[in-house]
């Protein structure tokens, strides 16, 4: 039999290198407190949009009722739904080194769930 050979090192470190690479773009996005209730239901929407633009942010259109039509140009508006029904709600945001970038969610809100 072969004995082995070589040397024994001891207190050697893995040496990683790590590269963060981060986000780059416009990317819609919000959240809202309540998303149901009962009539007349008054919602706070809360822009979570990320951008990658120091500049941030620059312009906000809210379609809070989903009937195509700009409700508020606020960062973070609060609507009060007075029918019945759910509803779907769009942001678009710009800023100034990206196209805008849209985000609708579909039956976000529903007012009087029963």
């Amino acid at each position: 039999p072969t004995q082995p050979t070589g040397t024994t090192q001891q207190n050697v470190g893995l040496v990683m290198e790590v590269v963060y690479n981060p986000a780059s773009g416009l990317y819609a996005n919000f959240s809202a407190t309540p998303t149901s209730g009962a009539s007349p239901l008054t919602v706070n929407f809360t822009d979570t949009t990320f951008t990658s633009d120091p500049a941030g942010v620059q312009t906000w259109a809210w379609d809070l009722d989903g009937d195509s039509l700009v409700d508020s140009n606020a960062q973070n508006p609060s609507f009060t739904y007075n029918v019945c029904g759910p509803y779907n709600v769009t942001l678009t945001v710009t800023d100034t080194l990206h196209p805008s970038s849209t985000l609708t969610k579909s039956d976000f809100v529903f007012a009087d769930p029963q």
